[in-house]
């Protein structure tokens, strides 16, 4: 439950599609952590604290990292706002999408006064602004929210939320993870762990071509030629470029998992080994 312009609406957010990759490859963490890249013994311990560390930031942060759809679910439509003089104020009463960054707004459905679920028509009631954050969502002048039935869940929201859109490389055509390609769309590459794919390059503008399903290539012109590639490029490689905070509290948190995994303080890792210890031992005759 959460007060938003003297009203108070419950939001509830669901992630109804998990991202496709972590965000940062073990190899960047082992950098960190000072550990050789060619020692693998520890690696499903590593793997396992970037997951936990992921989700870790994306709380503390209320940021998703890798592309996920987001279901955000609230129990009525806001009410109107009104001035001193009782009439509607222009915009009304917004629902925010607090989970940043939203890429897009995908659909918003609700339950009508019958029961029955209806789908509200975003490019002909919605006007929105997803680099906005948070993400407002209102309707458009002189429009107003649909009746929706009173009760728990009666209103989803879905978006797309994230930075990153993992892809592999096979020839010149990308498969991506998360999003559906749409030519046009701008992207910049990035990597974590070893390199983008030959032909691409870092802090360079592309642009979506030949997209079909979720498969396309990319241009350094706005419909223009496919850039050739000569390799798949090694690690994680993604269309677009993780906020660098987030990339270093990752590296950060994970970094102190690992050298705090057994207990800094003596004190506390026997309590714990104790606290198995009596579970276990036998108190019978």
């Amino acid at each position: 439950m959460r007060t938003q312009f003297g009203e108070q609406l419950r939001y509830q957010e669901v992630v109804a599609v998990g991202p496709g990759s972590l965000p940062v490859h073990r190899d960047d963490v082992k950098l960190h952590i000072r550990q050789a890249t060619d020692v693998t013994w520890e690696d499903s311990l590593i793997d396992n604290q970037i997951r936990e560390a992921t989700a870790a930031v994306e709380q503390d942060s209320h940021r998703c990292l890798v592309m996920q759809t987001i279901q955000t679910y609230i129990d009525r439509f806001p009410l109107l706002s009104r001035n001193q003089a009782g009439l509607d104020l222009y915009p009304t009463n917004n629902i925010e999408i607090r989970r940043c960054p939203v890429f897009s707004v995908d659909s918003i459905t609700y339950t009508d006064y019958n029961g029955a679920v209806q789908t509200w028509s975003l490019s002909t009631y919605a006007q929105y602004n997803t680099a906005d954050e948070p993400c407002q969502i209102r309707y458009k002048w002189g429009g107003m929210w649909p009746i929706a039935r009173l009760q728990e869940k009666s209103i989803c929201i879905t978006t797309h939320n994230g930075y990153l859109v993992p892809f592999t490389a096979s020839g010149s055509t990308l498969t991506l993870n998360g999003y559906t390609p749409v030519n046009g769309d701008k992207w910049r590459v990035s990597n974590s762990g070893g390199t983008v794919p030959t032909g691409l390059s870092l802090m360079t503008d592309y642009y979506v071509i030949n997209a079909s399903g979720q498969t396309c290539q990319l241009s350094t012109t706005a419909g223009g030629a496919a850039v050739t590639l000569s390799s798949a490029g090694t690690g994680y490689n993604f269309l677009g470029e993780i906020n660098p905070l987030a990339f270093q509290a990752i590296l950060l948190r994970v970094g102190m998992e690992y050298v705090d995994r057994e207990g800094a303080e003596y004190n506390r890792c026997k309590d714990g080994y104790w606290s198995k210890i009596n579970g276990l031992k036998y108190e019978g005759p």
